[in-house]
């Protein structure tokens, strides 16, 4: 297991824009899995480096704290 922690942002920060500027995309290798909360619409991001996201059933269907 591998965590990533970025820089801190501001609280009107999408979470999509901390993902894109922070580094983590340019971590990813073919093939990572890359596990997330829910509201992470990122998968098209991480698709790109050949990596996949899960988010975890737990989380689906419940309200998202980000933005």
């Amino acid at each position: 297991m591998v965590t990533f922690i970025s820089n801190g942002w501001g609280g009107r920060t999408s979470v999509k824009h901390i993902v894109e500027k922070s580094g983590l995309l340019n971590n990813l290798l073919p093939g990572d899995i890359l596990m997330a909360d829910r509201g992470f619409k990122i998968s098209d991001d991480v698709a790109f480096y050949q990596a996949k996201l899960v988010i975890p059933d737990f989380t689906k269907g419940k309200k998202s704290s980000g933005h």
